[in-house]
């Protein structure tokens, strides 16, 4: 290059080589002294630290920029108090928070604080403030209210420091501010539902996932026994719940993970051994991803209301028994009237007394059997049978009225005569009628009325004494219809023989659809070999 001379020296830093510099000559050659080396040595280390000065001011420069981006990303808010000018500076973050402009602050500490702050705090700020600049406290960290220009009251969190000193008196303070007014208000409202919990009168547990114990309020400890410290990380199971409510645990898990709230009650145990009952209420507790964090119970005890109310069982059970023996009792002094008042026309009719003894099991042989027909399943059930077998012992009760003359005439009546006789279903129905007065809700009186009244009635109409016909007839006589005329066929009286089963049977069926009801005689024959049976067994 045409350099006649050349004196370099290296620029060294952290012994990293950063360039020379150096002095040369091109027209001549040239014999540096001594103290040109020692100018170009000083010039190099002056040089040197200017460069790296610069970089550091860029890096530091670079460091702040990315700073004063996460500050913003962050809606981080920051002011800066000039203590030996008293001036107190934001940034535009800062300002905005309050509702002002960044230009809006250049005020004094003092005057800051009543412009943004409630009166009612600014001692307490104050006091925190001296305690970091009196050296008391290293740092300040503080949470407090602020007044917005529009006078509306938010809550922030800063967090600050001296940031310059000069010979231990403070200088600068420097503090960074967030708004956490969400979270105060939340959390004002977790401690408002914090307090109903802890004052709630009923027991109430939070548990994780595993059913291991997280939360127990101050009534389970009363309701348990148990304390927060010793239940902690414990599952229910292990300190109170009775090991046969486990089997419940699979049963409501279904329910409560299904959104759905579980309750039963469950006979548990405390902790100094003695049981309760109570009842729980659980569900559980879902994250946005819908799956199951936690399980919450609610119980109350129920353990006086259940020992009341075993108490009430039992006494209406012995209610009921002495309820269900009072009405056994009057169910037997009805049948037993029944069956005297038989007894007394048995007393004028020797062949009445069999009669009515015969009627009664045939009549609840025919009862039971139509039971099985669905047409009469609704109408016919126990008690129905049982009352049947003694009110049809009354069919005949009327006879009590008529004349002996008539009543015991060997031969055949003559048509007045016959008309005598045809009153005694009026006149059973009279006498009955007195019995419905006093006992109107006794079915077997009832239908002892029924049949005496309605017996002689015939399915096509041509019966007596009401001329009724079809369905009309209540059932019980539509019964007893056919009992009393298969029982009179095969009885031997002075004006007629004895006919046979088989006869009977002929009679019967040929009256079927006129005299007697069609599915009454189709059930008879059905157990028409019964009939014949219990009539055998009963006939002297």
């Amino acid at each position: 290059q045409g350099i006649n001379s050349l004196l370099t020296v290296p620029l060294f830093h952290n012994d990293v080589l950063r360039g020379f510099l150096g002095f040369d000559s091109v027209k001549k050659k040239h014999k540096y002294t001594e103290f040109e080396s020692m100018i170009l040595n000083k010039y190099s280390k002056l040089l040197l630290n200017f460069l790296i000065r610069i970089e550091q001011d860029l890096e530091l420069q670079k460091q702040k920029d990315k700073v004063d981006l996460l500050v913003k990303a962050a809606s981080i808010g920051t002011w800066d108090w000039d203590i030996e000018h008293d001036r107190v500076t934001v940034n535009d973050i800062c300002a905005n928070m309050l509702g002002y402009k960044e230009s809006d602050f250049h005020n004094s500490a003092m005057e800051t604080c009543k412009r943004i702050m409630p009166p009612e705090d600014i001692e307490g700020e104050i006091k925190a403030l001296t305690d970091v600049l009196n050296k008391i406290e290293t740092n300040y960290s503080r949470e407090c209210r602020l007044r917005k220009k529009n006078g509306e009251i938010i809550w922030i969190k800063s967090s600050g420091k001296v940031t310059e000193w000069s010979n231990g008196v403070a200088k600068r303070f420097s503090a960074a501010s967030i708004d956490i007014t969400n979270i105060k208000e939340k959390e004002i409202e977790l401690n408002v539902i914090t307090k109903a919990i802890d004052f709630s009168p009923n027991s109430i547990m939070i548990t994780d996932i595993n059913r291991k114990i997280e939360y127990v309020n101050p009534m389970f400890t009363k309701l348990t026994g148990y304390s927060f410290e010793e239940v902690r990380g414990k599952t229910a199971s292990s300190i109170r719940l009775n090991l046969k409510n486990e089997v419940h645990f699979d049963e409501l898990k279904k329910t409560i993970y299904n959104k759905e709230i579980w309750s039963g009650e469950f006979y548990n145990r405390r902790k100094d051994g003695s049981y309760y009952w109570e009842n729980i209420s659980l569900s559980a507790v879902f994250d946005k991803n819908d799956s199951v964090t936690h399980h919450i119970s609610i119980s109350e005890e129920i353990t006086n209301r259940k020992s009341s109310a075993l108490a009430l069982e039992k006494k209406r059970i012995e209610l009921e028994d002495d309820n269900i023996m009072k009405v056994h009792e009057i169910e037997l002094s009805q049948q037993a009237a029944i069956i005297a008042l038989a007894k007394i026309t048995e007393a004028r009719d020797k062949d009445t007394g069999d009669h009515v003894e015969r009627v009664q099991h045939l009549c609840k042989a025919l009862a039971s059997k139509l039971s099985e027909n669905e047409k009469f399943k609704k109408m016919i059930n126990k008690k129905y049978i049982n009352d049947i077998f003694y009110a049809s012992a009354l069919h005949d009760i009327g006879k009590v009225n008529i004349p002996d003359s008539i009543l015991l005439k060997l031969g055949k009546l003559t048509e007045e005569e016959f008309d005598v006789m045809k009153t005694h279903v009026t006149l059973g129905d009279t006498i009955l009628s007195e019995m419905v007065k006093y006992y109107p809700k006794s079915n077997l009186i009832v239908m002892g009325r029924e049949i005496a009244r309605f017996h002689h009635e015939k399915w096509d109409g041509s019966g007596y004494s009401d001329n009724l016909k079809g369905n009309e007839i209540p059932l019980s006589a539509r019964i007893m219809a056919l009992v009393d005329v298969y029982d009179a066929v095969r009885s031997k009286r002075p004006y007629k023989s004895i006919f046979s089963h088989l006869e009977t049977c002929d009679i019967i069926q040929e009256g079927s659809g006129s005299h007697f009801d069609p599915d009454v005689v189709e059930t008879f024959f059905k157990i028409d070999q019964q009939f014949d049976a219990i009539y055998n067994s009963l006939s002297k």
